[in-house]
């Protein structure tokens, strides 16, 4: 809710890395963004946390976990060979 209206807040990093690697585990079916991080890496830029193989997707741990949860991520929270995968259309 904040985010549509502009509200910025710090969230506490290990909690938000804890929440981004079960989103990652867990199948879109059961809530999670698994299928949407296939062939993709993802790295943390706010923290050192970095997940899977593959084409490169980096930003904050809260914009990654935002985009894996299938939330809409501004073009410039995500960066790297794989950010359009992540964060593109149909995403």
């Amino acid at each position: 809710m904040r985010r549509p209206l502009g509200i910025r807040r710090r969230y506490p990093t290990d909690h938000v890395t804890a929440a981004l690697r079960y989103q990652v585990a867990t199948s879109v079916k059961l809530g999670g963004g698994r299928e949407r991080v296939a062939g993709l890496r993802l790295v943390a830029t706010d923290c050192d946390v970095a997940l899977g193989h593959g084409t490169e997707a980096r930003g904050t741990a809260i914009a990654l976990l935002l985009a894996v949860s299938g939330r809409p991520v501004g073009d410039e929270e995500v960066s790297g060979s794989g950010a359009a995968t992540l964060v593109g259309p149909g995403r």
